[in-house]
């Protein structure tokens, strides 16, 4: 019994952990789709022309 709650413990660790891997690297998934709308509109107003993103990266170091 005590081998199955340390499987389960080790999981929901990994689980955490990818979670706040992903948190600190991108921010929620909500906030990136909403900054990838900002960005568009963005261009859109400064260049006066239809702008389609398909991939957008963050340089996290500046």
């Amino acid at each position: 019994m005590s081998a199955i709650k340390r499987i389960i413990f080790l999981i929901i660790f990994l689980v955490i952990m990818c979670c706040a891997i992903f948190y600190f690297h991108y921010g929620t998934p909500w906030n990136m789709s909403k900054h990838k709308r900002l960005f568009e509109t963005y261009l859109e107003d400064t260049y006066q022309k239809d702008f389609i993103i398909s991939e957008i990266s963050y340089d996290m170091f500046p």
